[in-house]
C-alpha cells in the first residue's frame, strides 16, 4: 500500500462517524482504537482514522487494525506531514455519519456505553446539538491523576450564552450533529478549533452534559492541542475571533459580540503577561467598535505594563 493512500470501508450512510486524528502516537495509539472497538452499541458506524505521517511505527498499528476490521474502519494517510490542521479537516470532511464524535490518539474511551448513551439522546431530543460527558484526566509531564475534567455534579442543559460562557468539557467525551459542511472556510485555519466549532454548533441547538466519565484525557508536552509557539496561538485565536464576531453580527445578539470581545482580550491579557507589549497593544488599537468601558479598563492595564518596563530600564 503506498503512503498518502485512502483506505475505504463499505459503511456508506452510517448514523455515527468516529474520527480519531494521530501523529506519533505509538505509545497511546492501540488504546485510542481498543476505546472505540469494544463500544457497545445498536447504530451502523465508520471508524475513520486521519494519520498526519507518522514516523514512529504509529502508522504500522493503523494498518494491522485496518485489515482486522476492514468492514468499518476507514483511513487517511497522509503522504506527508500537513500539521494538525490540514489533517483534522480532512478528517472531519469525510465524515459521512448523521453525527460526529472525534477526538485525538493520545485520549481513550473507558465507558463501553458512551456512544449508546449519547445518541438515544440527541435521537430523542432533536433540539440539542451536543452532547457531552466528562473525563479522568491523567498528566504525564507532571505525574498526576486528577478524577474529574469538569465539576459538573448532574446531567444538565446549556443554553448558546452558556455554552459560550460556561461549558468546558473534554473533546474526547463529545458527539455532536453533523452540520460542518456550514462551517465558512476559514474556520479551518483555526488553531484552537475546539472552541470555534463549539461556537458554531451552538448557533443549531442547545448542547447537553451527561454526568458520566467517558474516558481518559491525557495533557503532555508533545500533545496535539499544545503549541510550540504560544504566543502565535494567541495572536491566531485573536485574528480569528475577529472574523467571528464579523460572522456572529448578523445574529444581532449583542451578548454575542460581547462574548467575543472578553475572549479577544484574554489572549490581549496573555501576550502582555508574556511581555508582548507591541503586540498587545497593536491588537488592542485594532479593537475599535469596543465599548468604551471595556476600553478604559484594558487600556489602563497595558498602559502600567509599559510603565513598568520603562522604570525597570
Amino acid at each position: 500500500m503506498r503512503k498518502g493512500e485512502k483506505v475505504d470501508s463499505e459503511v456508506m450512510s452510517p448514523t455515527i462517524s468516529v474520527c480519531l486524528i494521530t501523529y506519533n502516537h505509538i505509545a497511546y495509539i492501540k488504546q485510542a482504537i481498543e476505546g472505540v472497538l469494544l463500544q457497545k452499541h445498536a447504530y451502523s458506524w465508520e471508524f475513520i482514522i486521519a494519520d498526519d505521517y507518522s514516523t514512529d511505527g504509529t502508522r504500522e498499528i493503523l494498518l494491522q487494525y485496518y485489515h482486522q476490521n476492514v468492514s468499518v474502519v476507514r483511513l487517511i494517510l497522509q503522504k506527508e506531514n500537513v500539521g494538525a490542521a490540514k489533517n483534522w479537516l480532512e478528517l472531519i470532511k469525510s465524515a459521512k455519519g448523521k453525527y460526529i464524535a472525534y477526538f485525538e490518539g493520545d485520549d481513550y474511551w473507558t465507558d463501553v456505553s458512551k456512544l449508546q448513551k449519547q445518541i438515544d439522546f440527541l435521537e430523542a431530543h432533536s433540539d440539542y446539538m451536543l452532547c457531552s460527558a466528562n473525563a479522568t484526566v491523567e498528566n504525564l509531564t507532571e505525574k498526576y491523576f486528577r478524577n474529574i475534567y469538569c465539576d459538573f455534579n448532574q446531567d444538565r442543559s446549556f443554553s448558546q450564552k452558556e455554552v459560550l460562557t460556561e461549558f468546558y468539557c473534554p473533546s474526547l467525551s463529545l458527539v455532536f450533529r453533523n452540520r460542518l459542511d456550514e462551517l465558512p472556510e476559514w474556520f479551518y485555519e483555526v488553531k484552537s478549533g475546539d472552541t470555534f466549532l463549539q461556537f458554531f454548533l451552538s448557533k443549531y441547538g442547545k448542547f447537553y452534559y451527561m454526568n458520566f466519565v467517558a474516558g481518559v484525557y491525557r495533557q503532555h508536552n508533545a500533545g496535539i492541542s499544545n503549541l510550540n509557539n504560544q504566543i502565535e496561538w494567541y495572536k491566531n485565536n485573536i485574528t480569528y475571533l475577529k472574523k467571528l464576531k464579523g460572522y456572529v453580527e448578523q445574529e444581532n445578539e449583542p451578548y454575542l459580540s460581547e462574548i467575543i470581545y472578553k475572549s479577544q482580550l484574554e489572549y490581549i491579557n496573555s501576550l502582555r503577561a508574556d511581555k508582548q507589549y507591541k503586540t498587545a497593544l497593536s491588537y488592542f488599537k485594532e479593537m475599535e467598535s469596543l465599548p468604551l468601558y471595556i476600553r478604559k479598563k484594558y487600556l489602563k492595564k497595558l498602559t502600567l505594563s509599559f510603565l513598568n518596563v520603562l522604570l525597570r530600564r
